[in-house]
């Protein structure tokens, strides 16, 4: 657990993970929504395989988070590899 080591071992070489380039991007804190001027709206979407897919609109910012998060746990998986 990152939070278990001292700020300097972070990248030692044995505590990272061989990730691809977009599974590194899983890590990014984005929100996955934004508010739509032409529809009036809160739209969320997620990003996979470098595309942009539109989950839905919604009228409550929450409930386009919620739509985000839910996505992030189907879609941004990094499977273990050993």
């Amino acid at each position: 657990n990152k939070g278990d080591l001292p700020k300097n071992q972070y990248n030692n070489i044995e505590n990272l993970r061989v990730v691809t380039q977009q599974e590194n991007h899983f890590n990014r804190n984005c929100k996955g929504y934004y508010w739509n001027k032409n529809s009036q709206k809160w739209r969320a979407r997620i990003m996979l395989n470098g595309k942009e897919k539109h989950l839905k609109y919604f009228d409550l910012e929450e409930d386009a988070r919620n739509a985000y998060l839910a996505a992030k746990k189907i879609y941004h998986i990094i499977p273990n590899r050993k």
